[in-house]
């Protein structure tokens, strides 16, 4: 066998191009789904028309996308006078609250995209506990840690 950047495959893969199999390619989810699509490529182009392959391929990223979409719609972030909580759930709702007496920390995380477009994650900590609140890609975040810490006691 031949290691090549990461890549470990016998000779007589590396000679047959079109039947690699997907323990010659890295071990991680996005390089086994490209391999995945290459193989459905490379045995469907006598089967199917390539634009059969590339409406399949927009039909996953837009499905995808709207249950993204679908639950970023129906999350809640909620700030009382007595607590901090979330709501999440599309059909199967889950609340996770915190009282604002028992918050030890306030951080948040800004991306270099969220720094571009004003938004980040908020994560509140708990005193003596281990579950944490998130508030992932909220606008404004470092104004709305100012928000929760004025509502501290």
């Amino acid at each position: 066998t031949y290691k090549l950047i990461g890549l470990l495959c016998s000779v007589e893969q590396l000679a047959e191009k079109k039947r690699v199999s997907a323990s010659c390619f890295f071990e991680d989810e996005f390089h086994l789904f490209l391999l995945w699509i290459s193989q459905i490529w490379l045995y469907t182009e006598n089967l199917l028309p390539g634009w059969v392959l590339f409406v399949f391929i927009v039909g996953v990223f837009l499905f995808v996308s709207f249950l993204v979409f679908l639950y970023w719609l129906n999350t809640k972030y909620i700030l009382t006078s007595q607590r901090v909580q979330i709501e999440t759930g599309i059909i199967a709702k889950k609340t996770i609250g915190i009282a604002l007496d028992n918050i030890q920390n306030l951080k948040s995380e800004i991306s270099f995209w969220g720094r571009i477009f004003n938004f980040g994650t908020i994560i509140i900590e708990p005193a003596g506990l281990e579950t944490k609140i998130v508030f992932a890609n909220i606008p404004n975040p470092k104004k709305r840690i100012l928000e929760i810490r004025k509502a501290i006691p």
